[in-house]
Formats: C-alpha cells, sequence, structure tokens
C-alpha cells in the first residue's frame, strides 16, 4: 500500500517549514518572478561551481546543462547523440582529424559564438598558461589527451586534430565539460597582473549560449536563472507541445529527501530528485503528481584510499568484499530498491559483465586478514557526504551497514560525517582512508566509467576522479587499448578483461545501481530525464 503522508504536529510543522523555506523561490518579495512561470527544481545540496571545465559534481552539471552548450548534444530524452551548436562533423580516415561547423548561435551577453570561441573555450582547457585556465580541468585530463590542436579554419568551422585514435570521441564531445563559454565575458574585466588570469570570476557569472542564462547565486540556497530569449532553439518551441516555457528556473537547496518530496506535493516546488525510494509509490498515488523514471547508468561506491594502508594490499581489500553484503545494503539502505552493483559499470551500459560472485564469507575475510598481518583487524575512518545523491538516497545508513559487516571480523570503521562539497575536497586530495560516493553516466561508454575512475592517470592527487588512486598497469593498458581500437567487438573485449582484474584486485567496490526517479507537478509538461547526468530544461512547458 502507498505511504499515506502523517498528519502528526511535527508532519505538519514540516510542512510549514518547507513552505516557509520554500516560498521565496517562487516570489512572495524575493525579486524572483511569479509563481505561474517560475520553475523550481529542488535538489538535495548546491552546486560547486558553474565553470563547466573544472566541476565534476552532478549538482553543478544539472545548472551547467541549461546555461551552457556543446558541440554535440542529445535528441531530447534519449541517449542518441545529435547537433548542438555544430550543426554537423565529420572524421577523417584515420579518426585523428575532426571538423564541425557551426550553427548561427548568440551567447547571453550578445556576442557571437564562432570557431574563435570554441577554440578559446578547448584551449583554455589544454593549456595551463592560458589566462582562463584558473584550476585542473579533471575532465579534460581524463579525456582530451590526445587533442593535438583545436584550430578555427573559417568563421564557423573547427578543426580538432588528434595525436592517437580515440574511439568515444565523438560521444564525448556531448560531455558538458565541453561546454563552449564566451570570450567576451571571461575577458570584461581585464587580466589580473599578479597571477596572469582574467580577473572575471566565470564560476560565479557564467555567460554561454543555452536556453537560460544565470541571474544570481546564494550560496547553500538557490541559483536562479531567466529564460534566454535569444536561444536558436526556441525555433523548436512548437515541437514542445502547449504551455509557455518557464521564464525562470530557480535551483533550490532542500537537503532532506522528504522535506523535498513534501515540497512538491504542497505546489512549493515543481521538480524534485533524490527521492526516498519508499516514497515512490506515496508519489504515484497522488493524482497531482508525476513519477518519471528510466534505468540508472550510475553506481554507489566504496573507495579504499590503494595509497593508505592496509588500503594498499590487495588481501585486505579482498576481505574487506568479502565482509560488506551489498544486498542487505540494498534492502536496509535504500529500502529495497535498485540493483546489486558487481562492477564498477551499470547494468544498463554497453559493455557490462558479471565477474563472477564474491559472496559475504566472514571465514574467507578472516583468512585473508591473517595472511595480510592483521589477525586482530585494523581501524579506519569513513569520510560521508552529509546530503543525499541520486545514486545514495541515505549515506550514513550506507556507512553504518558497511560498519557492522565489517565488524565481524574485527575491523573497526569510524564514520565521518561533512558536507559534500569537503567530502569530495578531502577525496580528491587523498585525506581520506575511504569513502562513499558515486558516478552518473556523462556518456553512454564504459570509458566514462572506466577510465574516470580506475586508470592509473585519473588518479592525480588534488583533482582526482580516481579517489581510490588505484594505478594498476594491466588495467591501464587495457583501458588505453580499448579508447585506441574503433572495432566494438574487440573494444567490448577489452572491457571485460579490465572488469575482470578489477574485480580481483578489489580497489573500490560497487554497491547499487538506483534507478533515475524525478517527481514531477502535473502542471510541468514535455519533461524527459536527461541521459547523461545533468538536467536539460529547455524544451519544458508549464501549464
Amino acid at each position: 500500500m502507498p505511504r499515506r503522508i502523517p498528519r502528526s504536529v511535527a508532519a505538519v510543522a514540516a510542512v510549514v517549514a518547507t513552505v516557509a523555506v520554500l516560498g521565496a523561490a517562487c516570489g512572495g518579495g524575493s525579486g524572483d518572478r511569479d509563481a505561474e512561470t517560475t520553475l523550481v527544481f529542488a535538489r538535495g545540496a548546491d552546486s560547486e561551481s558553474l565553470d563547466p571545465a573544472i566541476v565534476t559534481d552532478g549538482e553543478s552539471v544539472k545548472v551547467i546543462t541549461n546555461v551552457m552548450e556543446t558541440l554535440v548534444g542529445f535528441r531530447y530524452g534519449t541517449a542518441e547523440l545529435a547537433p548542438g551548436l555544430a550543426t554537423s562533423w565529420s572524421a577523417s580516415a584515420d579518426g585523428l582529424v575532426w571538423t564541425f561547423d557551426l550553427r548561427d548561435a548568440k551567447f547571453h551577453d550578445g556576442t557571437t559564438v564562432d570557431a574563435e570561441a570554441v577554440v578559446f573555450s578547448f584551449e583554455r582547457q589544454k593549456d595551463p598558461a592560458h589566462p582562463a585556465h584558473t584550476a585542473e580541468c579533471p575532465y579534460w585530463q581524463d579525456s582530451f589527451g590526445v587533442v593535438e590542436s583545436v584550430k578555427a579554419v573559417g568563421p564557423k568551422r573547427v578543426e580538432i586534430r588528434l595525436t592517437s585514435a580515440f574511439a568515444p570521441f565523438e560521444a564525448s564531445m556531448a560531455l558538458f565539460s565541453m561546454s563552449i563559454v564566451s570570450p567576451a565575458a571571461w575577458k570584461s574585466e581585464g587580466i589580473d597582473p599578479a597571477t596572469g588570469k582574467y580577473r572575471y570570476r566565470f564560476g560565479e557569472k557564467p555567460v554561454g549560449s543555452g536556453p537560460y542564462r544565470f541571474v544570481r547565486w546564494t550560496r547553500g540556497d538557490r541559483i536562479v536563472l531567466d529564460r534566454f530569449d535569444g536561444w536558436w532553439g526556441a525555433a523548436d518551441s512548437g515541437a514542445a507541445g502547449p504551455g509557455t516555457p518557464p521564464s525562470r528556473i530557480v535551483w533550490k537547496v532542500v537537503k532532506d529527501n522528504t522535506q523535498r518530496l513534501l515540497a512538491v506535493e504542497s505546489g512549493q516546488a515543481d521538480v524534485i530528485d533524490g527521492v526516498n525510494p519508499q516514497d515512490e509509490a506515496r508519489a504515484r498515488a497522488n493524482p497531482s503528481l508525476v513519477v518519471a523514471t528510466q534505468p540508472g547508468l550510475n553506481i554507489a561506491y566504496f573507495a579504499m584510499n590503494n595509497t593508505r594502508k592496509p588500503f594498499d594490499d590487495p588481501r585486505v581489500r579482498r576481505a574487506v568484499a568479502h565482509l560488506v553484503s551489498k544486498e542487505t545494503i540494498r534492502k536496509a539502505a535504500y529500502d529495497g530498491a535498485g540493483e546489486v552493483a558487481v562492477t564498477p559499470v551499470p547494468r544498463a551500459m554497453p559493455g557490462w559483465i558479471d565477474p563472477g560472485s564474491r559472496p559475504r564469507d566472514v571465514d574467507a575475510a578472516k583468512a585473508l586478514l591473517r595472511e595480510a598481518g592483521l589477525p586482530d583487524g585494523f581501524e579506519f575512518t569513513i569520510l560521508v557526504m552529509d546530503n543525499p545523491r541520486p545514486y545514495m538516497p541515505r549515506p550514513k545508513d550506507v556507512a553504518i551497514q558497511i560498519q557492522q559487516d565489517l565488524a565481524a571480523a574485527g575491523i573497526r570503521a569510524k564514520i565521518d560525517v561533512k558536507q559534500f562539497n569537503r567530502v569530495l575536497d578531502d577525496a580528491k586530495n587523498a585525506r581520506h582512508d575511504a569513502v562513499l560516493l558515486g558516478w552518473s553516466a556523462d556518456y553512454s561508454d564504459p570509458d566514462n566509467f572506466l577510465f574516470v575512475l580506475l586508470d592509473k592517470t585519473t588518479a592525480r592527487v588534488g583533482s582526482a576522479n580516481n579517489v581510490s588512486f588505484y594505478t594498476d598497469e594491466a588495467v591501464h593498458a587495457l583501458l588505453l587499448a580499448a579508447r585506441e581500437t574503433t572495432d566494438r567487438a574487440a573494444r567490448m573485449k577489452l572491457y571485460a578483461e579490465a572488469q575482470k582484474r578489477i574485480h580481483e584486485d578489489a580497489p573500490m567496490l560497487p554497491l547499487v545501481t538506483l534507478p533515475e526517479i524525478r517527481v514531477l507537478s502535473k502542471r510541468v509538461r514535455n519533461y524527459a530525464i536527461h541521459p547523461a547526468g545533468g538536467e536539460f530544461l529547455g524544451p519544458v512547458r508549464l501549464e
């Protein structure tokens, strides 16, 4: 039976608190527009930055995908590649030279999207000396090291030369990090002579060409975007069906999943993510709401820092793998939703394999610990975020279950709960024993999970996506070979071998994959879940 909304005094107080918190987002003296034309998206955490070149967190990506555009996009509602800012593209026979032809489009500051803007957007990531290179660009380093040059060969034509073939190149051009930014915005406040960098703080005041333009950001509370009347995609608005495009999008932070559900039930939010699995039936039973779902291209995982003792010993990591019951975690911390993840590749992703089971076996774990010289176990700390994520609705509950499972072999795990941005910073800088995190697909290719999360080149202290700091040479060779071959069957075989070796080494434990779930007010029309970890609200309409 659907869980009913509680009628206790506490529940009524929660509703009142939610209304009070969200009310300003829909008007009420905040300076935001009329509630009838404003769409409020309630989410679990704030963005880190709005500079697409330097972020890796999903909350930043949600906003960026509405402000910025890439050369290659997705056909709305699918994972099929489609024209973005480029109307067409082609590759040379050897796959080393790619040519992109641009459409007529404008940035939010009125300047033209041209080939020079594309060169600027890519060179600032490629060249650390570029005045718009303000921090490490993790996606560029992970996926675009093969780019030899980016040149404007005409006002609306760009040529990209690669040093070697890169099979996922076309798909990776839809990555949010490859968004085309306004050079004029970057240059508008000049260069700081002390640093040689532009003064403009692009991550706080982004200028792109997407359907919505940046208005303001109140840290920890909301980001406000306004509809960009000059968006080239508005010409296709008739295909979006009845209703009116939102004139304003408010990205509102509401950390608690239940509070967000109350917000959409009470009409104070229009879209929410991060729904507690047990609340999906409740949302479906509400005639004023719509539940949107799609198979999950995500994994939650438990990453052990392979550079720290005792996790530098694969016997210890395998012992941990024998102790942690993923099915118990799925039942206890996910209310039975989703499915157990057996490799770092989600089941719905091409290239997924089942490397074989590793059932919970306390005796086998104890034997491995004795072999590693730790018969009495050991002590370590699990770093845990304080907010829900789409792949992990209750992080602390996951940590508690892992803590209990490990205790059976004398392993004593402490739980350290921190704000999400601090967890990310500590993990990227290798200041952790172990951490609970997750990953959602940026494009539908195993490379986006295996290379990004587990290749040795992505284990860079300071900007690591590989927060296990796993540096196996055999896995590196397999992943490089998979990138360089264009034969699909051969690529999938290489990825299968990599997954088997990773499973044996156990640098991290994939835990659970959740389906993507959004709950929407019925006044929201033509909404589709974005296939690449962000949100795209350009075609959305309000009735």
